[in-house]
């Protein structure tokens, strides 16, 4: 009956001793798997994934513009599409230089197609133009004859135009026609400018209308008959009958035979 006691206090006691413990290791158990889930997984580090480390090594250089190490990718790209624009531009600057010298006229305008003769009388012609026109238009500020003035206003526009004819032609057989009264008319323009009232009618009538009317009327009729280019000979054949209508109104005016001290020569 002792020993029958004893074995079942030492049951109870095991019992015990197992129930105790296994409520200990539960409630462990239970107070950690909270804390296991709120802490994330570590993730693999470089050495545990080489490969991994290398495509993210190589992901951050293609997405980096600074980086030029290989010439590839956007940095290496825009760098070579600045040096092409670069070179574009200085190419097409060089061409803009370029163009703006050959419309500058510094290039060597191309050789006439004129006859040495015909180039003299298209110079010559030119300056004589020129001349008139300049005279003439100092004879509408300064003529007190109405007659006069209106035959200065008739050289004017009748000069102008072969004037400008002239240039057309010349421009087109390769020859450059003088633009400024010639040295040798200068003499004369200035003799006239100083002159004054009734004596200008009459110097000017005298040394324009009639004398160098009349040198150019030798001048035309020259070319018409001998000029070798087609175009130059019909401009002279053309011209001749007005510079002759010139010569025969001078002729008509009052002035024209009034004596003049100094006689206008040219």
């Amino acid at each position: 009956m002792r020993l029958r006691r004893e074995h079942i206090t030492t049951g109870l006691a095991v019992g015990a001793a197992v129930i105790v413990t296994a409520l200990a290791t539960g409630l462990w158990s239970f107070g950690d798997r909270p804390e296991e889930r709120a802490v994330a997984p570590n993730p693999p580090t470089t050495s545990d994934n080489p490969q991994g480390s290398e495509q993210a090594h190589g992901k951050a250089e293609a997405l980096d513009p600074s980086s030029t190490a290989t010439g590839s990718g956007i940095g290496g790209g825009l760098t070579g599409q600045s040096q092409a624009s670069a070179d574009a531009s200085q190419a097409n600057a060089g061409a803009s230089q370029q163009g703006t010298l050959g419309s500058s006229g510094t290039s060597t305008p191309p050789a006439s197609t004129l006859g040495l003769a015909d180039q003299n009388f298209v110079t010559s012609a030119a300056a004589a133009g020129v001349y008139e026109v300049t005279i003439a238009r100092t004879a509408l500020q300064k003529a007190t004859d109405v007659q006069v003035r209106a035959f200065a206003d008739m050289l004017v526009q009748h000069h102008t135009a072969a004037n400008d004819q002239l240039k057309v032609l010349a421009a087109k057989k390769g020859l450059t026609v003088p633009a400024e009264v010639p040295a040798g008319k200068r003499p004369t323009l200035e003799r006239l400018s100083m002159a004054q009232g009734p004596q200008f009618d009459r110097q000017f009538v005298e040394t324009v209308g009639i004398a160098d009317h009349k040198d150019d009327i030798s001048m035309f009729e020259r070319a018409a008959k001998e000029a070798r280019d087609p175009e130059i000979k019909a401009f002279a054949e053309r011209t001749l009958p007005t510079l002759k209508a010139h010569l025969a109104a001078a002729q008509k005016l009052p002035v024209s035979a009034t004596p003049a001290n100094g006689a206008a020569s040219r």
